[in-house]
């Protein structure tokens, strides 16, 4: 019989190796790959307009093609950017829906919920709850604030000032409709907790503000970074935390996983929007700044 123990520590060490596994591709093959989609994707729509029946499907269709134009177009928010943020938005609107259908109706995921809180149950002990306490802690609202805190002092002082606004709507309405959601669903935490939470389980207010706040941070990291290599350590270490919180509260047993699941999405939701309201002032600071200067 393996020891839990080992077993337990077999899958982080797998995990690390994994996630250093692919730091390593994208900084050694990353830009060339990155190169090569580009050149098929610029290479491939031409020949796809050169087709006679697209071709005469654009033509026939003047008012979608302005439409697709518009909404395809990279030189202002309203294109492009818009274009993809609202679908993201809308993508994780459904999935946060059918996660909260799939909780009213106690389907599979419920089952799944209290399996996976046995499951990780018998790899509980006193050394990986320590690890996992400190991890949790990364995602209480006085860490939460306290960091967005100094970020925004840095975003003053370093002229970014248009991220402190959609960092802190991000937060905060994550946090509200986290608050809502909890008393609105009434669910009890799992049973055998490391400790004893007081508001109720579903969706996990951690997960949520994860999301929120490390999210914008690790946007505003890529949104500021060059080089491709250094954009995927960004990203891979925001996902690295988030998924961290997520997981700590699954394994001191204080929420099921479909809490953390529902969480995340709620936090994706107003991270989406902080990210639009950003390059929304964005896009705007710089026609402005256009229209400024001397021609």
């Amino acid at each position: 019989m393996i020891n839990p123990r080992f077993l337990f520590l077999g899958l982080g060490l797998s995990a690390i190796a994994i996630i250093y596994l692919i730091i390593w591709a994208l900084m050694k093959s990353g830009p060339k790959a990155y190169r090569f989609i580009k050149s098929l994707a610029f290479s491939l729509w031409p020949a796809l307009r050169q087709n006679e029946y697209i071709a005469e499907f654009i033509y026939q269709q003047p008012r979608l093609n302005h439409f697709i134009k518009k909404r395809s177009s990279r030189q202002s928010f309203v294109g492009l950017p818009l274009t993809i943020l609202g679908l993201a938005f809308l993508y994780v609107l459904f999935a946060f829906l059918g996660l909260v259908e799939d909780f009213i109706t106690s389907d599979q995921i419920v089952a799944i919920d209290s399996r996976l809180n046995n499951f990780l149950l018998l790899f509980r002990s006193e050394h990986y709850v320590k690890i996992f306490l400190a991890i949790t802690t990364l995602g209480r609202a006085r860490v939460i604030i306290s960091l967005l805190l100094a970020a925004s002092l840095l975003f003053w002082l370093w002229r970014k000032r248009a991220y402190i606004l959609p960092a802190w709507l991000s937060l905060g309405g994550a946090s509200l409709l986290n608050f809502l959601s909890k008393w609105a669903f009434h669910r009890p935490r799992p049973a055998f907790p490391v400790y004893i939470e007081s508001n109720f389980s579903f969706p996990s207010g951690h997960a949520t503000v994860a999301v929120a706040a490390y999210g914008f941070l690790t946007y505003c990291l890529l949104r500021n970074t060059k080089k491709l290599p250094n954009r995927a350590l960004v990203f891979l270490a925001g996902l690295l935390i988030i998924a961290a919180i997520g997981f700590s509260r699954l394994y001191l047993g204080v929420h099921y996983l479909s809490d953390v699941l529902a969480g995340y999405l709620l936090g994706a939701l107003w991270l989406t929007m902080g990210i639009s309201l950003t390059e929304w002032q964005l896009d705007r600071q710089k026609r402005q700044e256009t229209e400024a200067a001397p021609n």
